[in-house]
């Protein structure tokens, strides 16, 4: 509560506020004011933070892309066998698509891109047999473990007569355009192409929009 002192001074009552009243309006500006640097400091602090680790990401993007140009990978005396592969897939039935031409009679769809890229396989004469990669097949990357979609046999026709097969290894992501992909399947898959430049006879294409894409790999 102010309190007002009336002091005769200079011929005429003057008014004047209490020493705790005046006390109260420094004390209250200088809270006001350490309120704001507190404010102040702390939103530095968190932005700081912030930069902070978004430079460390960005030096991690940069030594896992330096580390995809630079990797070799070589050929080991092992490999998967074929019983792998008569494994069943415990899978819902809303995420399997009926197909013909694969081992199994039906394939796990993730997504309406692969549903539709496998109905046309299904449905090309020229597909001679599909599969939908299993988990288990990996392929190691600085950006981490990498399984490709598709391994596909095309008999390609000439004249009326089967010149010869090609084994295609494709990653199917609605883009031909790698660049438009995130940063870490660009390094998988860029990582994956040097891997497969070794298998005698295969072909690795990625990333493919749609069949059409496809198919002019050919």
């Amino acid at each position: 509560m102010n309190i007002i002192l009336a002091v005769y001074q200079h011929g005429k009552f003057q008014n004047y506020k209490s020493p705790h009243s005046i006390e109260r309006k420094i004390n209250d500006k200088q809270q006001e004011k350490t309120m704001a640097t507190t404010e102040f400091t702390a939103g530095f602090l968190t932005a700081h933070k912030k930069y902070a680790e978004r430079v460390l990401e960005i030096i991690k993007e940069c030594k896992r892309t330096f580390e995809v140009e630079g990797i070799n990978y070589i050929n080991l005396d092992e490999g998967y066998g074929v019983g792998h592969l008569r494994e069943e897939i415990i899978s819902y039935g809303k995420y399997v698509l009926k197909v013909q031409k694969s081992i199994y009679d039906g394939i796990i769809k993730e997504s309406s891109i692969e549903e539709e890229f496998a109905k046309l396989l299904d449905q090309d004469s020229r597909i001679k047999l599909f599969i939908k990669l299993p988990e288990w097949y990996v392929i190691a990357t600085p950006a981490g473990k990498y399984t490709p979609d598709w391994a596909i046999v095309v008999e390609k026709i000439k004249n009326g007569y089967s010149q010869d097969k090609i084994y295609f290894v494709v990653e199917t992501k609605g883009t031909n355009n790698i660049y438009e992909l995130r940063l870490e399947e660009q390094l998988k898959i860029k990582s994956a192409k040097k891997r497969f430049e070794l298998i005698k006879d295969s072909k690795f294409v990625a990333p493919i929009k749609d069949f059409d894409s496809f198919e002019k790999e050919w």
